[in-house]
């Protein structure tokens, strides 16, 4: 897709400002090849770090480690639902006294409805990504 924009812009310049467009454009080559590692930058590996009992500490860190992101993200998910579902009750529960108090006209009833209708859909949401916390909770405590 970039490419064939790029050659419709080359099709529609001069000669010259081809030159110069190819000119400035930028270009994306390392400089610098990558040098061989020494000795002392090789990963060394030893026969006792290869053993079974080892490589099943590994993967259960591994395990744990990825159950602990799951919490923080699923947590933070939920607070910041939380958060965006209280400020909708609070916009809801405004306009909702300004109906009781006052003759409102349809529009307001209408932002009413579509409050609710994203009231509902962040409820949904905070549901939702709670079982995803409890089920990772439960990873994270086995």
């Amino acid at each position: 897709m970039a490419f064939k924009q790029i050659t419709l812009i080359l099709k529609r310049l001069k000669p010259i400002q081809r030159i110069v467009f190819y000119a400035t454009t930028p270009m994306f080559v390392h400089p610098h090849p990558p040098k061989k590692p020494n000795d002392d930058q090789k990963l060394q590996f030893e026969a006792s770090n290869l053993s079974y009992d080892y490589l099943l500490k590994q993967s259960t860190i591994n395990a744990v480690n990825s159950a602990s992101e799951a919490l923080t993200v699923t947590f933070t998910a939920i607070e910041t639902t939380s958060k965006e579902y209280r400020e909708l009750l609070t916009k809801l529960i405004i306009l909702m006294n300004q109906a009781i108090l006052q003759e409102v006209n349809d529009s307001h009833w209408d932002e009413i409805l579509l409050l609710r209708s994203e009231i509902q859909e962040k409820k949904e949401i905070i549901v939702v990504t709670w079982i995803m916390y409890t089920k990772c909770q439960k990873l994270h405590l086995k």
